[in-house]
């Protein structure tokens, strides 16, 4: 009782969580796929280019690759709520 446990995440759930908001936030995501242990979630940037994040696995929480910097902190927040 009273102990802290640590939450664990998969690359799925992070990668659906970063859709989730990258929805919100007017972003339009085309597709998520496997690659390896990771998730590659292409969406398409206000420029209208398709850029691709990568969202993989850690050993205390997951990496994030090529993710808009504005909108790291909201999807470390609602995965890690910091």
């Amino acid at each position: 009782p009273g102990q802290y446990k640590k939450r664990y995440y998969t690359p799925l759930q992070g990668a659906t969580t970063l859709g989730d908001i990258l929805r919100r936030r007017g972003y339009s995501v085309q597709r998520m796929a496997p690659y390896g242990n990771s998730r590659v979630v292409y969406y398409r940037g206000g420029d209208g280019v398709i850029r691709r994040a990568l969202v993989s696995p850690g050993t205390d929480r997951l990496g994030f690759s090529n993710v808009p910097s504005s909108l790291m902190q909201e999807v470390l927040a609602a995965l890690y709520g910091r």
